[in-house]
């Protein structure tokens, strides 16, 4: 059968989630080294006997710089709710590899809630997986993963974490991952996920809390300068100064360490405490 028809048996089980997702997006893969955009990816074209799956219907298929009928601006088909608006908007001509991953990010929507993809909701969703789905059907080309690659890593630390595999260093570059990507496609964030961030970053050795903090995106800081997470900033900031004293870094980083720290000296909730420090 196709991936719908087991869908409501897969998204009983998260590690069987992962394990799906991943065979989707190696089909997807096979496609893309050949040079080939399959143009209709959903659940219904990815078929499975025993452990096997297949990608399959390549009827709307194409060959970069391809000369058939499909190519045609004036032309576009597919599957409403997978379908990504530049299909619309300029036919398969605006085919790339970011468009398989549209549809690679409705169709992984689609199997996990068992809802029409034509609008994603985060109701009912693990909250790891929900913004990697935003970021696969973002609107911008330019806002998507760029590669299979890069997406099959953001999945890998979701399920990380998840699944319970992430420890010490590892789930504390996951929980970053998961809230750049939300941040990249949303500009939202989530409180608890924060704090957990910074929790998980306080107990790691000075060493690794010093990696991690050279590599913080400036996003996170005006998240961490926002009323909600408060809270946690106090301990954040202790972190991020032992990182500023003790690490080894250029000297064009340090305009960076201090581009970052104006940012939250001049958030309106950030204490007087937390500002002096």
């Amino acid at each position: 059968g196709d991936l719908m028809t087991a869908a409501a048996e897969i998204r009983n089980d998260i590690a069987h989630v992962e394990a799906v997702f991943n065979r989707m997006i190696d089909c997807v893969s096979q496609l893309h080294a050949k040079d080939v955009l399959h143009r209709d990816i959903k659940p219904q074209n990815f078929l499975l006997s025993g452990n096997s799956m297949v990608v399959s219907d390549l009827g709307l298929c194409s060959e970069k710089e391809s000369t058939t009928a499909f190519t045609r601006s004036s032309q576009w088909a597919g599957t409403p709710g997978y379908l990504p608006p530049e299909y619309v908007n300029g036919g398969f001509k605006e085919a790339d590899p970011a468009t398989d991953i549209f549809m690679l990010g409705k169709s992984f929507y689609a199997i996990i809630s068992g809802r029409d993809p034509m609008y994603l909701v985060p109701d009912g969703l693990p909250s790891q997986l929900f913004p990697i789905f935003e970021r696969c059907c973002a609107v911008n080309k330019a806002s998507r993963y760029q590669s299979l690659a890069s997406l099959k890593q953001s999945l890998t630390a979701a399920f990380d974490v998840l699944l319970g595999r992430a420890v010490g260093p590892g789930k504390v570059y996951a929980l970053l991952r998961s809230m750049a990507d939300r941040l990249r496609t949303s500009q939202q964030y989530h409180a608890g996920e924060v704090g957990q961030f910074v929790e998980e970053l306080a107990i790691l050795d000075a060493n690794d809390q010093h990696k991690v903090c050279l590599e913080l995106p400036q996003e996170a800081f005006a998240v961490l300068s926002q009323s909600l997470v408060q809270q946690h900033l106090g301990q954040f900031i202790a972190i991020y100064r032992g990182m500023a004293e003790k690490a080894t870094y250029s000297w064009s980083f340090a305009e960076v360490i201090a581009n970052n720290m104006t940012v939250l000296f001049d958030a309106l909730d950030t204490s007087a405490a937390d500002k002096a420090e």
